[in-house]
């Protein structure tokens, strides 16, 4: 949006505001009703700009993120569908982390959706939260039933019943879960990068180096573009 759009719509939306709001004073109805029309209008506008103009901001980063994703995914584990790694950032409050961004072999761009979120110190993510310079590497049993696997989510990953039930199907299924902060050049928490899979074991021979790689570079995206 060009510098001036937005002090125009706010002088326009002060003047539509001054008509309606002065009626007292000129008795003239049909100033007043073209005063709020002008109010809403400009405001209106003002919003659409200020939405679009964030989306528009925001493509470069999600393209790069994604593509980190894509890479180092692949890098690893090459065309393997049962393994997932997303992209999780705080929310406006900063009580919880949500899954924003996400690659999976096979999957396509934009296509997925998640109602998972995650507090500080709860499930592996939340951890990771917590412990800002520690990699997490987690390996989890198959479970008997929905009652085991429930019970470990909340005794052993400290999640509450009402953050459970969130839970994916996929979720369920995974056995091998890897976990690291994302900070900026300051040390301040900015997300988390998480890998999920539904084999057994799959990041025990991973090297760390490579993982360490992987976070840094998304942590420079996130944090440049």
């Amino acid at each position: 949006m060009k510098s001036w759009y937005k002090p125009s719509l706010e002088f326009g939306g002060f003047l539509g505001w001054a008509l309606s709001a002065t009626y007292v004073g000129h008795k003239v109805i049909w100033l007043s009703m073209g005063g709020v029309g002008i109010y809403l209008l400009c405001n209106s506008t003002r919003v659409y700009f200020d939405r679009r103009a964030e989306s528009l901001r925001k493509r470069p980063k999600d393209s790069a993120v994604r593509e980190i994703l894509r890479f180092f995914t692949r890098e690893m584990f090459g065309e393997d569908a049962s393994v997932r790694a997303t992209v999780l950032l705080p929310d406006e409050t900063n009580q919880y982390i949500l899954p924003a961004h996400r690659y999976q072999y096979g999957g396509l761009p934009g296509r997925w959706s998640s109602n998972a979120k995650f507090p500080y110190g709860a499930a592996v993510a939340g951890f990771a939260w917590e412990e800002k310079s520690r990699l997490f590497k987690w390996d989890l049993d198959s479970f008997a039933d929905e009652r085991t696997w429930r019970q470990y989510y909340r005794v052993t990953l400290k999640m509450p019943d009402e953050l459970i039930n969130r839970l994916s199907q996929h979720v369920r299924k995974v056995r091998s879960i890897f976990c690291a902060a994302l900070v900026n050049h300051r040390d301040d928490f900015i997300g988390v990068l998480s890998i999920d899979s539904t084999l057994p074991g799959t990041f025990a021979h991973v090297p760390e180096q490579t993982l360490k790689k992987f976070v840094s570079a998304l942590q420079s995206t996130l944090e440049e573009v």
